[in-house]
């Protein structure tokens, strides 16, 4: 008779087959250790998520063509006043108004 650890071990090297040979971790484990795990997905890794030892997720890298990433860049002050500056005001009264409309004016508001 196999033991409980034994039946574990083999259901986990049942889902590294099944699942690709993805490295295969607990939903506890990616929680625990979030940043290793998608410092090696960025690196290119898989893995399959587990929930009670049954696989729930994947997580795979985003295959991104260099050329074409653009990091977002922080805008500046003065650019944020001058973006500002062209937005268009905004009326709250007629922006309750209209949300009123759309969900419905029932009275039933927070605040």
């Amino acid at each position: 008779m196999k033991s409980v650890g034994n039946q574990r071990q083999t259901s986990v090297l049942r889902l590294r087959y099944i699942w690709n040979m993805a490295t295969v971790i607990s939903q506890r484990e990616l929680r625990n250790n979030s940043a290793q795990v998608m410092d090696r997905v960025e690196r290119g890794e898989e893995f399959t998520v587990t929930r009670n030892h049954r696989p729930v997720a994947k997580l795979i890298p985003i295959r991104l063509d260099p050329a074409k990433w653009q990091p977002k860049r922080l805008v500046t002050a003065a650019e944020f006043r001058a973006l500002r500056m062209v937005m268009p005001r905004i009326d709250l009264a007629e922006l309750r108004r209209q949300g009123g409309e759309f969900f419905g004016d029932d009275g039933d508001r927070v605040g």
